[in-house]
């Protein structure tokens, strides 16, 4: 992300700087967001009751590092 931060401070000056952090937490919470998403996702579909234990070992395992990013 240099080149970017590079680009915003020749282009806005030290408004670049000011821009740069906003961008970043936007995009930090866009991530949160869809990680959020896809670990509810993944748990309705763990939480059915008719669901095999074996066949859930792969969703499980996804759920896991979902988490992990959350």
């Amino acid at each position: 992300l240099d080149a970017a931060h590079r680009l915003l401070v020749d282009l806005l000056g030290d408004r670049g700087e000011a821009v740069e952090t906003v961008l970043r937490d936007r995009l930090a919470e866009h991530a949160a967001a869809q990680a959020g998403r896809e670990r509810d996702a993944a748990a309705a579909v763990l939480d059915r009751p008719e669901l095999a234990p074996d066949a859930a070992s792969t969703l499980r395992l996804r759920l896991a590092v979902i988490k992990g990013l959350t």
